[in-house]
């Protein structure tokens, strides 16, 4: 027991030795409330966004063809809703809708609607109807043709260009192309040097549309009496077909064909002979001796033997040609009547009176069918009826006729410009040729 009871006061008396010592605990901060909406002001919310999104489509669906007041909208919901599918493809279609005149079109471009758009469609890619709609805003804006192009059609068109979209670039192409034979020289030339940057680095500088590009720019340059420049495209651009396609290859004789053409202009005449037969021989095997453009190949070589003082040479194609024209297109067509003005010039130049008689009776022919159709007034009228007066003036003076009173100054013009056939429109069909052909690029 005593053993027993030291153990116990052992035991105790150890228990008495130690201190536990109990830290308080530390204080922690508080967790900050998170201001989560109340489900009733989640549900107004959603609500909320339902309701404007209804409103939005409600309005795009509203807007008629050519409001052009609704185009602000149109593109703030663009703006909006550039992330909803639904809303932009019913946005596009308002601005297609918008887009059917021109002042609309212009107040979207202005607005930047038309990169907004691209922007919407590159976020919605596989919608085939957006894609539609976008596309056919694209091709209008691509198609107008102002005198001044403004910044802001500058900007959409720079934003076409660079979009990635090989059709859309092929649009832009064609869009130059307008723009030059409508004259605005310097939007068509700005556009060509764009469309060939994004085709060289889109597709290579070998490529069938880039060299078409620096084709088309090229007879734009000439145009504007920059030979040098103009020439060195064209050759460039001929040997680049020719390796690429082959000699007979139709792009191939139409670069030939305009570089012919600017060697007559700077008065390499045997050159420009030479290339004329080349690319005639090989269109009359290709594309036949009747067909349009072996028939104004035809015209410019005989026109460049005439400036070569070979006249019979000359008035001998030009017989069959105005034979074929007859044959293929009929009598009152443009190029008929051009050639037999071209013809007619050849005949009275030669000076004997019997190839005078023939000359002034294709001229009063080519006067009269031309008042039929164009008019008294038009300038084709005019250039026939200056031609005719020129011939009748050299041979017996008192049967030139006098200047309609209805003519004006056009009809002083024409008269005072009697020395060279070649100053009387409508006469020499020397015209280059633009690639009218847009190959499609590959995706």
């Amino acid at each position: 027991q005593a053993v027993r009871l030291r153990c116990k006061s052992t035991l105790v008396d150890m228990g008495d030795c130690c201190e536990i010592h109990h830290e308080e605990p530390k204080p922690r901060a508080p967790k900050p409330k998170e201001d989560t909406p109340k489900p009733k002001e989640v549900k107004k919310e959603k609500t909320d966004q339902s309701r404007i999104r209804i409103t939005a489509l409600t309005m795009l669906e509203s807007v008629g063809a050519g409001d052009w007041t609704k185009a602000p909208e149109v593109t703030l919901m663009l703006e909006l809703f550039s992330g909803d599918r639904e809303v932009c493809r019913s946005a596009a279609t308002a601005a297609e809708r918008i887009a059917c005149q021109e002042k609309g079109l212009d107040v979207l471009t202005e607005r930047g609607a038309i990169q907004q758009l691209l922007q919407v469609w590159c976020a919605h890619r596989n919608d085939t109807s957006l894609a539609v709609h976008v596309h056919n805003i694209v091709a209008r804006s691509e198609l107008r043709q102002p005198v001044d192009l403004p910044s802001s059609q500058q900007a959409a068109g720079k934003a076409l260009l660079t979009s990635g979209q090989n059709e859309w670039l092929a649009e832009a192409h064609k869009a130059a192309v307008k723009l030059h034979e409508k004259g605005f020289t310097t939007a068509a030339m700005e556009m060509y040097r764009q469309c060939i940057e994004q085709f060289n680095k889109d597709v290579g500088e070998d490529h069938q549309c880039t060299l078409q590009a620096k084709n088309n720019f090229a007879v734009l340059l000439e145009e504007c009496q920059q030979f040098q420049e103009a020439e060195k495209m064209h050759i460039e651009v001929c040997k680049q077909f020719e390796t690429k396609f082959g000699a007979e290859h139709g792009d191939v004789t139409s670069s030939k064909f305009n570089l012919a053409a600017l060697r007559a202009k700077m008065g390499n005449l045997e050159e420009s002979e030479t290339m004329y037969k080349q690319v005639l021989e090989v269109r009359e095997r290709t594309l036949g001796p009747q067909h349009s453009n072996t028939l104004r190949a035809k015209a410019n070589l005989a026109d460049v033997i005439r400036r070569q003082g070979r006249l019979t040479d000359s008035e001998q194609m030009l017989k069959n040609l105005v034979d074929q024209y007859h044959i293929s297109f009929g009598r009152d067509d443009p190029h008929t009547l051009k050639a037999r003005c071209q013809l007619a010039h050849v005949l009275a130049q030669q000076g004997d009176e019997t190839r005078v008689r023939q000359a002034e009776a294709h001229l009063r022919e080519v006067v009269s069918r031309r008042e039929q159709k164009l008019g008294p007034s038009h300038p084709d009228t005019l250039a026939a009826v200056g031609r005719l007066a020129s011939v009748l003036d050299t041979n017996n003076p008192r049967q030139a006729p006098a200047p309609p009173a209805t003519f004006g100054s056009q009809a002083s013009l024409s008269y005072s410009n009697l020395g060279s056939l070649s100053q009387i429109p409508g006469c020499i069909p020397i015209v280059p040729e633009t690639s009218s052909k847009i190959a499609v690029l590959a995706g």
